[in-house]
């Protein structure tokens, strides 16, 4: 079967065009669920203060006070170690501290509810804090390094989101252990993070809601246009019919490129049933296949031919298309994915990814102490 030429195979085109397709609605799909579950913890977090806001078991989002267990003299604390870098550009100096490491310690501790009642909270090493930078220890010079604290304190207004189970075995009122039957327990949801925020979470999660639909808006435009640019290969796809075209002739001529390179075309010129005449590029053995002209008999050499209601017509029985169109739209593919990685890490806080600090002049000991992030 001849095929246009520069053009992949019939299954090879298909696998391309819905892989490539399958990979950009995944992507959609992924940005409407982020959507809607940050929409959804939103929705949770503005009821967490409410005056009518219950304690039930199960997943839940919760606020409250904290209030340190006995005998300990923390709840989270996390410390990010620094090192300095400098740059100079055209006498003009600039500098950046950049996450090294991050140390978590954590003890139990308790959130005073608004019903009154106490929840015992259990934060592992994964816990996940959600607040401001507190302070600085500038503890090596020579070697640029400090160390970036933040740390939930005694007294301090929080949100926990968590699972939530009634126990016995755990101090209810701050005394000791067993001192009531059961009381509320917080600890990690499975396969999740137990997440304390001083923030408030529904502006937190607002922020994200709206870089998830910006998201999902884009994404949905780059799909219509992906679609857009395939519209010929799903005609002849899903519409297309065969018919058979007589050979006319066969040509060959050369085109120029750049710094002086050539390329052939091997064309096949034929005659379609309705009476017009279709040349398209084949390669150059299935060309070197025709004579060079058409030979004069009853019988005419029969080429089949692709079309849509006699337009969009290709040579061939099944839908192919062009190497250099599946290549843009990988492309353009990764682009997307790279511009939405970018945007992301631009939308992080400290909490969600690396602390980098940025500033002008020359590394000083209070370089950027001044500025919560």
């Amino acid at each position: 079967m001849i095929y246009p030429d520069d053009n992949f195979g019939p299954t090879l085109s298909l696998v391309l065009v819905f892989g490539i397709s399958a990979l950009v609605l995944w992507m959609l799909g992924r940005q409407i669920y982020l959507l809607v579950k940050m929409q959804r913890r939103a929705a949770q977090s503005r009821k967490a203060h409410s005056p009518e806001a219950s304690l039930t078991e199960g997943l839940q989002v919760i606020a409250g006070t904290v209030r340190h267990a006995d005998n300990e003299e923390h709840a989270v604390r996390v410390e990010i170690t620094q090192k300095a870098f400098e740059k100079e550009n055209s006498g003009h100096y600039s500098h950046r501290w950049v996450e090294q490491s991050r140390t978590v310690k954590v003890a139990p501790f308790y959130i005073e509810h608004s019903s009154g009642e106490r929840v015992f909270v259990e934060p592992t090493q994964e816990v996940f804090l959600v607040d401001d930078m507190d302070g600085v220890i500038f503890y090596d010079r020579n070697r640029r390094r400090r160390d970036r604290i933040a740390e939930l304190t005694d007294g301090e207004q929080v949100y926990a989101d968590g699972i939530m189970n009634r126990e016995s075995g755990h101090g209810g009122s701050g005394g000791g252990y067993r001192e009531a039957p059961k009381v509320w327990v917080l600890r990690a949801p499975p396969r999740g993070r137990l997440e304390l925020s001083s923030h408030p979470l529904p502006k937190r999660f607002r922020r994200w809601t709206h870089f998830h639909a910006a998201a999902v808006l884009v994404t949905l435009v780059a799909l219509v246009g992906l679609q857009a640019s395939l519209i010929g290969y799903h005609q002849r796809l899903f519409l297309g019919e065969t018919a058979p075209a007589s050979f006319e002739r066969r040509y060959h001529y050369e085109t120029s490129g750049s710094e002086g390179s050539t390329t052939d075309h091997w064309v096949l010129q034929s005659r379609l049933p309705w009476g017009i005449s279709h040349a398209e590029d084949i390669s150059r053995d299935q060309w070197n296949e025709f004579p060079s002209v058409s030979p004069k008999q009853a019988d005419p050499i029969s080429v089949t031919v692709l079309h849509v209601r006699q337009k969009l017509v290709q040579y061939g029985d099944r839908a192919t298309i062009a190497w250099i169109l599946p290549l843009i739209q990988s492309l353009c593919v990764f682009g997307l994915w790279a511009l939405y990685m970018h945007r992301k890490r631009r939308h992080t806080a400290w909490y969600e990814g690396d602390v980098v600090d940025r500033g002008k002049g020359h590394i000083q000991k209070d370089t950027g102490l001044d500025e919560k992030l």
